[in-house]
């Protein structure tokens, strides 16, 4: 393997670490919009918390409580 082809495989794990940090990014803001839509519904709550359970995991277990209170409730407007 030459050095051009280490550059090439380098910048494709590049391209592919930027891909999943920016898909794992939306997943994470989605949450706001998510709860604004399922408001009011019945089963709502659960239905977030089933399908965002590691952002949940996160507000329960991390110093990420605060933020993640503040960036619903804009959204869902407590």
């Amino acid at each position: 393997m030459n050095a051009e082809d280490e550059q090439e495989r380098s910048e494709g794990g590049l391209v592919w670490v930027t891909y999943i940090a920016i898909v794992a990014f939306l997943y994470v803001v989605s949450i706001g919009p998510a709860s604004l839509v399922v408001k009011g519904k019945p089963n709502g709550a659960a239905i977030v918390r089933t399908v965002y359970f590691p952002v949940v995991w996160l507000h329960d277990h991390t110093i990420l409580r605060q933020p993640l209170n503040v960036y619903v409730d804009l959204w869902v407007g407590r």
